[in-house]
């Protein structure tokens, strides 16, 4: 063979090889320790992820409908001390599902574009912060028996927000924030040994709470026509409900606050009802512009309370 023959050869099986290599690798989630921190990142396909602890201390990152793990079916991580874990799930309609998870500090996920998931099927405990941020797309959070030691942070980001958060112990505050589009939020059976802060923005908003015991309770939406539940709260300190512009309906239902109650809705026709609202100081509803309604069932303030700029008082 010449050695013409011999290049013009080898550059046809090199070619041939190439065509013949599988393409890399789509709807697969890499999963790496740095020390004891743990990284997930998935790519642009619709990723389903489960990470779990075994009773033996294992961490497990398992896919589920078709998804990859550093392309195998899941990663072991044997025994292992989880300081802190960081995932990022980038494009796709992802789920991420946390079963059992303890960190020593910080837990953070950024589920990326896309209409995602995130849920626990088991309770997790995080050692520091807990942080949940969202982007573009319509996001669902289910977040059910979960410890955080210090704050808890959720963030719709852009477009609807469907967020459940039950059974939370927080060591500070838990903050939820949406942006302009409508979201459904509700807080339940939780301790907070500071602030409890849901801010919703434009958009025809549900927010729930009940069964909370709180520092102190903050809850502000903005345009929109928005409806507010709240139900068995107690605060130490001030508690207040501030709507935007709209045709808003703020239901109270047994709520103790240790200093001040505020309610303020702002233009639109407005409706507002409190059954056995205790504030140890004020108690303070405003009605705003338009015709606006307050049904007092037992409105309490042991300093003084307010009333101002209802049309409509009932009973």
């Amino acid at each position: 063979m010449s050695r013409k023959q011999f290049f013009f050869g080898r550059f046809f099986a090199l070619v041939l090889a190439g065509c013949l290599a599988p393409a890399v690798q789509a709807n697969n989630v890499q999963a790496v320790l740095e020390g004891s921190l743990l990284l997930v990142t998935g790519d642009n396909a619709n990723n389903s992820v489960l990470l779990s602890r075994t009773a033996t201390g294992d961490v497990i990152v398992s896919g589920r409908n078709g998804t990859t793990v550093n392309g195998l079916a899941r990663a072991r991580f044997p025994r292992l001390q989880l300081n802190a874990a960081d995932i990022r799930m980038e494009g796709g309609n992802d789920v991420v599902t946390l079963s059992g998870i303890q960190t020593g500090n910080d837990l953070y996920v950024n589920l990326g574009a896309g209409a995602d998931r995130l849920n626990t099927s088991s309770p997790v405990t995080v050692g520091a912060n807990l942080t949940i941020e969202a982007a573009e797309g319509a996001d669902n959070i289910q977040l059910g028996s979960v410890t955080v030691v210090e704050d808890t942070y959720v963030d719709g980001g852009l477009d609807s927000l469907n967020a459940n958060i039950s059974g939370l112990v927080s060591g500070k505050s838990l903050t939820v924030v949406s942006d302009a589009a409508r979201d459904v939020i509700a807080v339940s059976d939780s301790t907070l040994a500071e602030v409890l802060s849901i801010e919703s923005k434009a958009g025809n908003n549900s927010i729930s709470v009940s069964r909370v015991v709180s520092f102190a309770a903050v809850i502000s939406s903005d345009l929109g026509s928005d409806s507010v539940a709240v139900q068995d709260l107690i605060t130490s300190e001030d508690f207040g409900i501030f709507t935007g512009a709209g045709n808003d309906t703020v239901t109270l239902d047994n709520i103790e606050s240790g200093k001040s109650i505020t309610v303020s809705v702002d233009s639109g026709v407005d409706s507002v009802v409190g059954a056995n609202v205790s504030a140890a100081e004020d108690a303070v509803f405003e009605g705003g512009a338009g015709i606006d309604t307050l049904t007092d069932l037992g409105i309490f303030g042991g300093t003084k309370k307010d009333i101002k700029e209802f049309e409509v008082l009932l009973p």
